[in-house]
């Protein structure tokens, strides 16, 4: 009786793991396979192999660096939303990089210039940390004059970042709890809303790590957001030791389109210490 029960639980347990990793990855990151690079003034590609662990090493890594006009010794990481590129996010980082600071725009593997690659949790942390370590020594700028900007998806590479000692303070737009969670709450019924905390391999579980990171925090999320709901921002504003809320009328990809001139202000205030 108890090998037919350990048999059994080896069998669910395998067929968790290919749900999770083989049905569900893919809708996890509906990762656009052909981008352009990204042009700004006084901008460039990086492109290195990384050396990091998560599955990467080996691999070629990019991002896109861009640089202000005049002397510059802060830098900001922007980590994009999922379904995204890179260089969708130029004019949001020309906006910073006018401001004096150094900006890079992190691709993920499996997206965009990257497609060459499959996407993973592991992977998408270890490339973001195998870029801004790069950029930070070619600046000679350290953790202490490193801010990041995350939105969606981009969250929670900004969190791990954070929680690995990277940046000083973080913005978070539109975050989510964890991956789990956002899938309960758009495809399981109330008896099964256990399911995806059992299949997801890809976790990003921001609520789990947030009362570690001490860093100074902003959540900014749309009141009307239907991706993402608006009570996870609030979770994780309560979770985190110190973090600013900042509540747009706006769904989920129009946030930074729809926050008023003071709200920008203060995101802009925020991440320039």
């Amino acid at each position: 009786l108890i090998s037919s029960i350990l048999t059994a639980i080896v069998v669910f347990a395998l067929f968790a793991f290919f749900l999770g990793c083989v049905v569900v990855r893919p809708i996890l990151f509906p990762a656009p396979a052909m981008a352009p690079v990204p042009e700004a003034p006084d901008g460039s590609l990086i492109e290195i192999k990384s050396e990091s662990s998560g599955g990467s090493a080996g691999r070629t890594v990019r991002g896109y660096l861009m640089r202000p006009q005049g002397p510059g010794d802060r830098l900001l990481l922007i980590f994009h939303g999922n379904g995204a590129t890179m260089d969708g996010d130029v004019d949001l980082g020309m906006a910073f990089a006018g401001r004096g600071w150094n900006v890079l725009l992190v691709e993920y593997p499996g997206y965009g210039l990257s497609s060459d690659s499959s996407p993973s949790e592991s992977k998408i942390y270890a490339d973001a940390e195998a870029l801004l370590l790069h950029v930070q020594r070619q600046l000679g700028i350290d953790a202490g004059r490193t801010a990041a900007l995350g939105h969606s998806l981009g969250s929670a590479v900004a969190v791990e970042m954070a929680a690995r000692g990277h940046v000083q303070r973080m913005a978070l737009v539109s975050p989510f709890t964890s991956a789990p969670a956002v899938g309960a709450f758009h495809f399981m019924l109330p008896g099964l809303k256990w399911l995806p905390y059992l299949i997801t391999c890809d976790r990003f579980n921001n609520l789990s790590k947030a009362k570690s990171i001490e860093s100074p925090v902003l959540i900014v999320h749309g009141r009307n957001d239907t991706v993402v709901p608006f009570y996870m921002g609030e979770e994780l504003h309560a979770a985190f030791p110190e973090s600013v809320f900042l509540a747009v009328e706006s769904d989920h990809n129009d946030v930074f389109f729809r926050m008023s001139e003071n709200q920008w202000q203060r995101l802009v205030s925020f991440l320039s210490f």
